[in-house]
């Protein structure tokens, strides 16, 4: 029951803050860089700057693709100006997110999870999810230790061009490595269920 309540209290903060930061402050430049300076401070608080620096390696290919997008819109479609604070903003604030949810989870246990009163499928998902963001925050340096052995990303200072594809290349790795990562947890997880817990998978 207490792991009940703590999940409620923290889904309506969720709610909250996504009505807030998303839809009622979402334009306001000002509100926004506040935001970000003040999670930004808990985060650093919370995590350290080690784990804090993963996560901008984590999102960074993705906040320059976002920006990237928004500002060849503007190139297209003109009216740079307004595409390029309209782009600011949505990419600010999905930083901003980024950084709360990961606030969230980190006071969420195995404990609580295990707690709650859910399916055990739902469970398994769950756990399954935290696990492979952990795991995606733990093997992004790996993952550009290799990328920088191949020839063309071994220069000191890439060009543009090498930085986005670099990037990409990234992003991707990492998406091909939660796909495999979740298949093979998915698997011992429901092989933990089947044998510990039969008839509840």
């Amino acid at each position: 029951m207490r792991s009940l309540s703590k999940f409620i209290l923290l889904f309506s903060i969720s709610i909250l803050y996504i009505w807030i930061a998303s839809f009622r402050l979402m334009e306001n430049q000002t509100w926004q860089l506040l935001i970000f300076a003040g999670l930004g401070t808990a985060s650093l608080a919370r995590f350290g700057w080690r784990k804090l620096a993963a996560e901008w390696k984590l999102i960074l290919p993705f906040v320059v693709s976002m920006l990237l997008v928004y500002l060849l819109i503007g190139l297209i479609v003109s009216h740079l100006s307004y595409w390029l604070k309209y782009g600011w903003l949505r990419t600010l604030n999905f930083i901003n997110t980024m950084f709360f949810f990961q606030l969230v989870l980190s006071l969420v246990s195995m404990r609580d999870i295990i707690g709650l009163p859910l399916k055990m499928s739902v469970r398994k998902h769950i756990i399954l999810g935290r696990a492979l963001f952990c795991l995606a925050l733990q093997q992004n340096a790996n993952l550009e230790f290799h990328l920088r052995l191949l020839p063309e990303y071994q220069n000191k200072r890439l060009s543009l061009r090498q930085l986005f594809l670099f990037k990409l290349q990234q992003a991707l790795a990492i998406i091909i490595l939660l796909l495999r990562e979740a298949r093979l947890k998915g698997e011992l997880i429901d092989n933990r269920i089947r044998h510990c817990h039969p008839g509840r998978d």
